[in-house]
């Protein structure tokens, strides 16, 4: 009797859990794999005179682990600093 109880239950829950690892995932793939190329990589070309990163701007799905993570690295930092440098020189 306890297993036709359970059982929408665990599908239920199975279901959101799955939702929830989707939105997880998602905002994963776009927060640090795309976006943070994007701010990272301008801002290497222009710090290296053009240099680093070798691969293109479009490149971000074959480049190294390494590569990426630098990449994405720089563009998680730099906004920072210049969010910091922004509001002090403002003064908020």
């Amino acid at each position: 009797m306890e297993e036709l109880v359970e059982g929408p239950f665990k599908l239920i829950a199975r279901v959101i859990l799955g939702i929830v690892r989707a939105i997880i995932w998602l905002t994963w793939e776009l927060m640090c794999e795309r976006l943070l190329w994007y701010l990272g990589w301008p801002a290497l070309k222009l710090m290296t005179l053009g240099k680093y990163p070798k691969e293109r701007f479009s490149e971000v799905n074959i480049t190294t682990t390494s590569v990426h993570f630098f990449v994405a690295l720089v563009g998680f930092i730099y906004p920072l600093i210049l969010a910091y440098y922004l509001s002090s020189y403002l003064g908020v």
